[in-house]
């Protein structure tokens, strides 16, 4: 009597793991094309994570958060294009602070007050584009 209940149990586990497996085989096998988005913090690449680009380019860093009252903010965006290494990119800015522009590749400016501010940044090949948004505190002056 004994044997035959520790047979079960044994049947029983092995049923689980069988099922628990073939569930996980099947969810991979059945899963969603990935599009994963490169993590990016103050203009450190996380190479470690994959970009799906299908021919569209984007902008690789982040923009700095912070920003003070009367010294300048500069960002140099790194844009990428997969499809097309010679391609040029054209970046333009969208819905920024009076203050903000790009001159050189380089999104920058004087703020004049504190505050949180948006504003958008789009980068073009010609054929295909992509924006992203962001964000900068600006506090009183350092100093």
């Amino acid at each position: 009597m004994q044997k035959s209940r520790e047979i079960k149990i044994v049947l029983s586990s092995l049923v689980v793991l069988f099922m628990l497996s073939s569930a996980s085989v099947y969810m991979f096998l059945n899963r969603p094309e990935e599009q994963q988005i490169l993590g990016v913090q103050d203009n450190v690449v996380n190479e470690s994570v994959e970009v799906v680009s299908d021919g569209i380019p984007y902008i690789l860093t982040q923009a700095p958060r912070l920003a003070f009252v009367g010294d300048t903010y500069q960002y140099f965006p790194r844009l990428v294009d997969l499809d097309n290494e010679d391609s040029e990119l054209v970046l333009v800015l969208i819905d920024s602070p009076e203050w903000l522009y790009i001159t050189d590749g380089y999104v920058q400016g004087v703020p004049d007050e504190k505050g949180t501010f948006s504003f958008t940044l789009k980068v073009s090949d010609g054929y295909n584009s992509s924006q992203e948004k962001n964000y900068i505190i600006v506090e009183e002056s350092h100093e």
